[in-house]
This record gives structure tokens, sequence and C-alpha cells, in this order.
């Protein structure tokens, strides 16, 4: 009997388990379930993004003077690029409304406005003090800078935000359309000094880019998301990345976002 009573209490105790571990799975909140939602948590609130972005600007910003020095450039004399949103400036809002399930969701108390994004970790910093070391500091973003652009004035938004968010810059060069998505004309512009095919807020004589941060492998010279991310990884076409080219994480936006999973 009482070996019995052992066997039925334990083919009862897993299912029991099992009913538990089902339930907690259930009752997680519904925008946690959402595509995304980790690395959204990851690019907002981990401490290893904090660490990461100063890392990546602090190394840059050391390897550049270094290339200067040698170059024996004097200052106001060379260039270095920015992208905007996710390189600079923290772009997830949009993810983080996407995420979000109702408008009492606490989800939602973080939103920022699209004209109030803010600085990522070690972004004001690098740009002031390269600016201070003698570089024209040229942000080149995707952002809409055409008349046709009813919603609001992007260039003046643009402006303000990064004066909020103490972004220290020479000159902002935008995207001609909302669908001109490649760099490459607008890096040329910085580097012949030719800049009637462009929009921008200021323009120079012709400045050698010394170096270029972004987050997305399209925000760097020739390199397209549908070929680059076949190249092997030890590919000489890589080279400058840690030298010339200085990555930032961003897994919640991108054209990698095209890519098919293998």
């Amino acid at each position: 009997m009482i070996k019995k009573l052992i066997l039925i209490a334990w083919l009862i105790i897993p299912s029991i388990n099992f009913a538990e571990t089902s339930e907690t799975v259930d009752c997680k909140p519904e925008h946690q379930q959402s595509a995304g939602y980790d690395a959204l948590l990851w690019y907002r609130n981990s401490a290893e993004a904090k660490v990461i972005y100063r890392q990546v600007f602090y190394n840059a910003y050391n390897q550049i003077l270094d290339n200067v020095t040698e170059s024996g450039l004097k200052a106001h004399t060379w260039a270095v690029v920015f992208a905007l949103d996710g390189t600079l400036l923290d772009n997830s809002a949009i993810k983080l409304t996407q995420a979000a399930t109702s408008p009492n969701t606490d989800i939602h108390r973080g939103i920022e406005s699209i004209n109030n994004y803010s600085a990522l970790p070690g972004a004001s910093e690098v740009s002031c003090d390269l600016q201070n070391a003698g570089a024209r500091v040229i942000i080149i973003t995707n952002r809409d800078g055409s008349i046709d652009n009813k919603n609001f004035n992007m260039i003046s938004e643009t402006q303000n935000n990064l004066k909020q968010q103490h972004i220290c810059y020479d000159s902002i060069i935008f995207a001609t359309h909302a669908s001109d998505s490649n760099k490459n004309p607008r890096f040329s512009a910085v580097l012949n000094g030719d800049y009637e095919n462009v929009t921008t807020t200021k323009s120079f004589t012709a400045l050698p880019i010394i170096g270029y941060f972004g987050s997305d492998i399209q925000d760097f010279p020739d390199f397209k998301q549908n070929t680059a991310h076949d190249y092997p990884e030890d590919s000489d076409l890589f080279d400058d990345f840690g030298e010339k080219y200085f990555m930032l994480p961003n897994p919640t936006r991108g054209s990698w976002l095209n890519n098919h999973l293998k």
C-alpha cells in the first residue's frame, strides 16, 4: 500500500510542476514576447551597452590622434565623420513604441520624442574632444533634409536635438530625399569639397577623412549589406576597422534586418 502511494505521488508531482511552469510562461508580459524585445532591453538598459560605447569611442579617439600625428596634419585640415541615429543618438524609441501593447504599459513611460533623442554613452565627449583636437566633425545622416519633407523642419529639429545633447559638430549632411540611403556621394563631398549635390548645413574645402563612425556597415565607404555579410571574416576589406573605421552596436535597427538567418 505504501509503495502504491509513493508511485501515485511520483506520477502526480511532475504534472503539478509542469502546470506551474506552463502557467509562468503564459503569464509573461506580452510586450516581452514581442520580436526584438531582448535586443531592445540590452540596447536601452544593460550595463554592457554603456560600457561598449564608451570603450569604442575612447579607443577610436586615441587611434585617430595617432593617425593625425603620423600624418602631420594641422588643426582644421582633417575631418571625422559620424553617422547620427544609432551612433551619436539613441534611435530606439520607435522600436520601444512597437514593443508596447497599450498606453497603460510601463514601457511607454520612457518613450522619447523623435525630436529629442538622447545621446549615446560617450557620444558628447568624443565629438567635442575630437573637435577640440582639431577635427572638423561632420555628421552624415540619412534623415531627409529635403524641402519636400513636410512633416517638420528636419534640419532645425536635428540641430536643436544635438544642441540639447551637447554633441559637438561642424556640419551636418542630410539625405536629399526620403529614400536616399547611399552615403558615398556625401563622403565624396567632404573629400572633394564639392557640396553642390548634397544638402548640408555648412561646406568646407576638401578634407581628408581620418575616421568614420557608424552603427551600420553602410555607414562606411563602399560597403553594402547584401554583399559585405558574405565576406569571409578574415577579408582584407575589413582591415580598416579599428584603424580608421569604428563600428558601434545597434541590435534593434539597420540594413542587417534584411538578411536571412542561416
